[in-house]
């Protein structure tokens, strides 16, 4: 994850109250917390980032939470950015926002999960298509079909060779 530049920069301008904006922004944006966990590892830097609990009772019911509940205490936070608050308030975007944090976690690990292809395969795939393309062109009698057909076969065969010999 990349932090933005401007959390960085409230950061070192010690800006206590932009830091736990954005931190407690984080949490709705992103319901995983991997990045709200990076960036609160980077803010701990400033030696007032966190406040003793006031003493409200938080309502730990996971039945009764709604989002009204959450936007108060998403205000509160600002005021009184206390483990225990950071605490209900991840329970809450989890429990709130479970599905979009599952289609995070789908992105993330489909984004990982690049697919490549060799040369055979891209080869291999040119010249299946290029002997279809040729058939169907001799079948519809169609010269241009014929021509794109062979020249994809020729392509593909190329493919195949090169990957072949960089394989030896």
């Amino acid at each position: 994850m990349a932090i933005s530049l401007e959390f960085r920069q409230a950061i070192q301008a010690n800006d206590t109250r932009l830091v736990r904006i954005m931190l407690k922004d984080n949490l709705v944006i992103d319901p995983t917390f991997v990045e709200f966990d990076q960036m609160l590892s980077m803010a701990e830097k400033i030696e007032d980032l966190y406040d003793q609990h006031d003493g409200e009772a938080l309502n730990y019911d996971v039945t009764s939470w709604s989002k009204d509940y959450l936007n108060d205490q998403m205000v509160q936070v600002v005021y009184n950015f206390s483990k225990e608050r950071i605490a209900l308030l991840k329970s809450m975007c989890r429990q709130l926002f479970g599905q979009r944090a599952a289609k995070i976690e789908k992105e993330r690990h489909g984004a990982a999960q690049t697919t490549t292809f060799s040369r055979r395969q891209v080869g291999t795939g040119l010249t299946i298509g290029g002997v279809v393309a040729t058939a169907v062109g001799v079948a519809v009698a169609k010269p241009i079909v014929i021509v794109a057909g062979v020249a994809a076969v020729v392509v593909g065969g190329t493919c195949i060779l090169t990957d072949m010999e960089g394989n030896r």
